[in-house]
């Protein structure tokens, strides 16, 4: 009986979770935080590249 319950209530909850998948993929997507788009936006930018290169020419002229 104890195997019987559990069943029926591990079916009850992977149907509430499909139910829950399923409206996820229809939901609307929300727009990133502004800080997530800082950072796409400094990692994805070109002057970032320099800005280590620069960095690190400091930091191997200053040891010299």
């Amino acid at each position: 009986m104890k195997h019987l319950k559990n069943l029926f209530i591990d079916l009850i909850l992977e149907l509430v979770e499909a139910m829950e998948r399923t409206v996820n993929l229809f939901r609307k997507k929300t727009q990133p935080s502004l800080i997530a788009a800082n950072i796409d936006w400094c990692t994805h930018s070109q002057w970032m590249d320099r800005l280590v290169s620069y960095k690190q020419l400091d930091l191997w002229t200053l040891s010299k």
